[in-house]
């Protein structure tokens, strides 16, 4: 019998990251609906374990936020929870659902560049809701969350 030493050297255990999760907190609500401030949550402490190949890359580039209104119905549910890769590439957010800032609030929407007239199109998946289109003469600077990566969605057994 020959003992083999499993140790190759080339790599040192303490850098390996064996976990298959990332636990993010839930940072606040996200209005699914007008833009609103973002409510903070964290005091709650609540969090949300996500499996890390559905996540990744770096864990500090996720945020995950409880959804709060009803504009991106039927897809996203009011109190789904929604994990945010960051992002501030407004060219690969085109055609994606994203939460965005303004000076005004937070949303989740699907945004829809209009380069042509130097419009951000803010487009609900709820008929029942009003588009939103930001134009420069609005002097309302939209800032990029992030992509919507994950969606999760809880459901309560009494």
């Amino acid at each position: 019998m020959k003992v083999v030493d499993s140790k190759t050297g080339l790599i040192q255990s303490p850098t390996i990251d064996y976990t298959r999760t990332i636990t993010l907190p839930i940072v606040g609500e996200i209005s699914a609906g007008p833009r609103e401030d973002v409510i903070d949550c964290r005091s709650l402490g609540e969090t949300v374990e996500v499996p890390r190949t559905l996540a990744p890359g770096n864990d500090n580039n996720y945020i995950a936020f409880r959804v709060n209104g009803h504009s991106m119905e039927p897809n996203i549910l009011h109190e789904d929870i929604v994990i945010i890769k960051q992002s501030i590439d407004w060219d690969n957010a085109n055609g994606k659902v994203c939460a965005v800032r303004a000076s005004d609030g937070v949303t989740l929407k699907k945004v829809v560049l209009d380069p042509a007239n130097s419009r951000i199109i803010l487009q609900p998946f709820n008929m029942d809701y009003d588009v939103q289109i930001i134009d420069p003469d609005q002097g309302l600077e939209l800032i990029l969350i992030g992509n919507l990566s994950l969606q999760m969605r809880l459901f309560k057994i009494d």
